[in-house]
């Protein structure tokens, strides 16, 4: 690697290049929703999400950020309609019980329950940092980032780290 001396700063994304997911999301989905005694169909978890996920982008893009919501309820809804539309069968289901699910799935998804490194990445990371060459992380991600790097154990590796809110706010 000839060429590593000489670089002033090398990014990386998150999702599938340091990080990519422990479960599938309709898996990781189902799994919390049973916990909540919630039985639905993973395959239709699966449309559901890519459904919501689409609307949600094109609704209130960049997780909410120049609308009247937040990140958090922004994926708050996104579960929320998941589900909702993903035929629930559970007695007593009401909407507390997928505000529930849906901060849990919130919460774990900044942890190792959900997230595990990338093949080969820790390598990687030590191999870069150890020829002192400043690292960085950009990401479309929401502002879990940085608590979610930390909660993996990547954060020391690197000096920079921006998600898509902050790349927003730098553009203003």
């Amino acid at each position: 690697m000839l060429l590593l001396p000489r670089l002033r700063l090398i990014t990386f994304d998150v999702t599938d290049t340091l990080l990519k997911f422990r479960r599938t999301i309709p898996e990781q989905y189902g799994q919390v929703g049973a916990f909540y005694g919630i039985q639905v169909d993973r395959g239709k978890l699966a449309g559901n999400f890519k459904k919501h996920w689409a609307r949600m982008n094109k609704e209130y893009p960049n997780f909410g950020l120049k609308t009247s919501i937040g990140w958090e309820d922004w994926w708050k809804m996104l579960v929320k309609g998941t589900f909702n539309d993903s035929n629930i069968t559970v007695s007593d289901f009401d909407d507390k019980m997928l505000e529930a699910v849906a901060s849990h799935l919130i919460a774990a998804y900044k942890t190792p329950a959900c997230w595990q490194h990338s093949h080969g990445v820790l390598d990687l990371l030590s191999y870069i940092k150890n020829r002192a060459v400043p690292m960085g992380v950009l990401s479309n991600f929401d502002p879990r980032l940085g608590e979610t790097l930390n909660n993996l154990k990547l954060r020391h590796y690197f000096q920079v780290s921006f998600h898509t809110l902050h790349w927003i706010l730098l553009q203003k």
